[in-house]
């Protein structure tokens, strides 16, 4: 009766035990399973690359000189003022370059020295053909020394009708000319933009090469950043990123959460000798025109992502001040 109590309690411990062995996987599975969890979020997130010591720079900035010095006779804007690609902006005094190109007109459309030497020329081979006719009916009725004059007199008015077109072309490359240094004495718009600095006014005189103003367009803004030089060989002209303004001091803006796409333009091959890091620019679509120039931001790199122009479009982040709230 001892022997049977005793193989029953080891009969129990045996079967407590393979239960016990039967839970332990499946609870590690569990456990390890929520371990990998966070760890596959992290790795997630380290997809992502931030860049340090972000601000924002003009790409589209142009300072307009004048072409001609002289006296400007009309400046059409001032600062403030939106201009389109091909305004005129401004012109100098243009009377004489104006007289010049209408007596360059008036000379490449005259065309009666070609048409003279054309009839100069028909009669010409008229002539000598009609020496060769009577000739050949009758010999030596016109003499050797005549046939070679008339011959001459022929192939004199054909070289001068080929010079009266030559003369006629060196006319039209004038009257060109002369409609290119006039086209210099105005002030044109190499592209859409603000007017920010006006140099001259009407009145004014101005050198060759000097400024008359200052056009910027902010449709699209240079960020220029720093990332670490382990991150660089990750990085690819073109990849995708993500922009946020960042205002120091007060409450937080509206216009902070706004998300702004852009891809990088340029990764720079030398390294700061401070700390490793690699200089980048990334090139931003300006939507409603809330970057500007000079302001700090936070940028995140998608390595390996390009640009969705649908998605760039609009682009919004939860309400920091929301999010605080809740």
């Amino acid at each position: 009766m001892q022997l049977t109590w005793q193989q029953s309690l080891a009969g129990a411990a045996c079967i407590g035990l393979l239960g016990i062995g039967a839970w332990a996987p499946n609870r590690g599975r569990e456990l390890l399973g929520q371990e990998r969890a966070p760890r596959a979020a992290a790795r997630q997130s380290a997809d992502e690359i931030k860049a340090n010591d972000c601000h924002i720079n003009i790409i589209d900035k142009v300072t307009i000189p004048a072409a001609r010095g002289g006296v400007l006779s009309v400046v059409n804007c001032d600062v403030g003022n939106l201009i389109k690609s091909g305004d005129l902006i401004a012109k100098v005094k243009d009377e004489v370059a104006l007289a010049q190109f209408m007596t360059a007109q008036t000379t490449a459309s005259n065309n009666v020295e070609i048409l003279f030497a054309e009839k100069s020329a028909e009669v010409a081979q008229v002539e000598y053909a009609k020496a060769l006719r009577s000739n050949a009916v009758l010999p030596n009725t016109v003499t050797d020394i005549e046939l070679r004059r008339l011959k001459l007199n022929y192939e004199k008015a054909e070289l001068q009708k080929l010079n009266a077109q030559k003369d006629h072309e060196v006319a039209g490359c004038k009257r060109d000319e002369a409609d290119e240094i006039l086209k210099t004495h105005t002030v044109t718009a190499p592209m859409a933009g603000l007017v920010t600095k006006l140099f001259k006014r009407t009145g004014d005189g101005v050198r060759e090469g000097e400024a008359v103003l200052e056009v910027v367009n902010t449709d699209r803004m240079r960020v220029a950043g720093y990332v670490q030089f382990r991150d660089r060989s990750r990085l690819q002209i073109g990849d995708t990123v993500q922009v946020q303004i960042e205002v120091e001091g007060g409450d937080p803006l509206p216009e902070e959460d706004e998300i702004f796409l852009g891809r990088i333009t340029f990764i720079d091959n030398a390294v700061q000798k401070v700390r490793p890091e690699v200089k980048i620019h990334a090139e931003v679509t300006n939507r409603n025109g809330i970057l500007c120039d000079g302001l700090t931001c936070s940028m995140k790199i998608l390595p390996g992502k390009t640009l969705n122009p649908t998605a760039a479009s609009s682009q919004r982040t939860p309400s920091r001040r929301t999010a605080g709230n809740e």
